[in-house]
């Protein structure tokens, strides 16, 4: 509950968060294809997002992209033929 000039004021953040729609939603089958390819969830994730950010401000698609596929779902794609890799730099030392 939150309270506004000593008004309680019901706050439930379910109804604050839109529904999923189609668009927003990645392929479960292309998600686990693409962590077969980057083990570790939390860089995979941080790759598509960039990606789909990427996508979604106008660079073209690294693969063929069918009807009905979101920008997510063509990130994890360019992931699974490893048109997109991530870059991990190494641990530099400053002596």
């Amino acid at each position: 509950m939150a309270s506004v000039n000593n008004k309680v004021i019901p706050f439930d953040p379910i109804e604050r968060n839109q529904p999923k729609t189609p668009s927003s939603a990645m392929n479960s089958e292309l998600v686990e294809q693409a962590s077969e390819k980057i083990s570790d969830p939390q860089i995979l994730i941080n790759l598509v997002s960039k990606r789909t950010k990427e996508i979604t401000s106008g660079k073209s698609p690294l693969v063929n992209v069918e009807p009905g596929m979101t920008h997510s779902d063509i990130a994890l794609l360019e992931i699974i033929e490893e048109k997109v890799t991530p870059i991990i730099n190494d641990i530099v030392y400053n002596q």
